[in-house]
């Protein structure tokens, strides 16, 4: 997440609706495509808090370990491919892909409780 991110978040927490609605165009697209991902649900994807989504997102890529952490801001929010990402950290692509589908499986089971409803999952 870059400086200006960090700072609307914090303005949010102050209850300000133009921090709130910036991050919210930033970000809906993308955390559209990840509870649609994880739910494909699309009613259940539109209902999502960008909010507490981001909080979770956030709390669990603080806790990866720091390769982990890496490929994961690599593939998901700057959209590098996985052989770019190899690339850039010196690693195998096996290596980018297993971190990155566990990172992806750490965030699920982070959004998950959001929803009671076994049929979303």
């Amino acid at each position: 997440m870059d400086s200006t991110d960090k700072i609307l978040l914090e303005l949010i927490t102050e209850k300000d609706q133009k921090a709130y609605n910036e991050l919210y165009r930033r970000y809906r697209r993308v955390f559209y495509d990840l509870a649609f991902s994880y739910t494909r649900d699309k009613d259940v994807s539109d209902e999502m808090e960008i909010q507490e989504v981001m909080e979770l997102l956030d709390k669990t890529i603080a806790d990866m370990l720091e390769l982990t952490r890496e490929i994961f801001v690599h593939r998901w929010k700057e959209g590098y491919s996985t052989a770019e990402t190899a690339k850039q950290l010196s690693i195998s692509e096996q290596t980018v892909r297993s971190r990155y589908n566990w990172a992806l499986e750490s965030v699920r089971k982070q959004i998950k409780p959001l929803y009671t409803s076994k049929a979303y999952f």
